[in-house]
C-alpha cells in the first residue's frame, strides 16, 4: 500500500493525479532516483499550479515545496500525531537514509511494539 503513495521526481502532473486517484490520500510522497524522499505534493497543489498555468504535462519538479511535514521511523507514536493537523492529514515516515517506509494518518498510526506476547 506504501507504493502506492510513492511518486517519483520526474514525474509530470497527469502521473500524479493517476497516482493520488489510486491511493485514495490526495497526496503523494515524491522521491528521487535514491528513493530519498524530496518533496509531498496534494491534490490541491496540483490544482493550483495548472491554474497558475501549468498542464498536464508539466513536470512536478517546478512545483514541489522546499518544505514539508515528515517524521523520523524512531520518534514515538504521540509525537507523529502531533505533526498531523486539520490541514496536513497525512506524512511520511521516514528511515535514517530518507526513505519513506511508513505513512501516518489521525486513523493510522504506526506503533511499536513495547512487549513480546506470551
Amino acid at each position: 500500500m506504501i507504493k502506492d503513495l510513492i511518486c517519483r521526481d520526474d514525474s509530470i502532473i497527469r502521473d500524479i493525479f493517476i497516482q493520488i486517484d489510486k491511493n485514495g490520500y490526495g497526496t503523494c510522497f515524491v522521491e528521487d532516483n535514491n528513493k530519498k524522499l524530496v518533496g509531498v505534493i496534494t491534490d490541491g497543489d496540483l490544482r493550483r499550479s495548472m491554474l497558475d498555468g501549468y498542464d498536464l504535462s508539466s513536470p512536478i519538479k517546478g512545483i514541489l515545496k522546499k518544505k514539508y511535514i515528515y517524521a523520523s521511523s524512531h520518534q514515538p507514536s504521540n509525537e507523529i500525531l502531533g505533526l498531523l493537523t486539520e490541514e496536513i492529514k497525512i506524512i511520511p515516515i521516514v528511515d535514517d537514509s530518507g526513505i519513506v517506509v511508513d505513512f501516518a494518518t489521525h486513523n493510522r498510526i504506526p506503533m511499536t511494539p513495547v512487549a513480546t506476547p506470551d
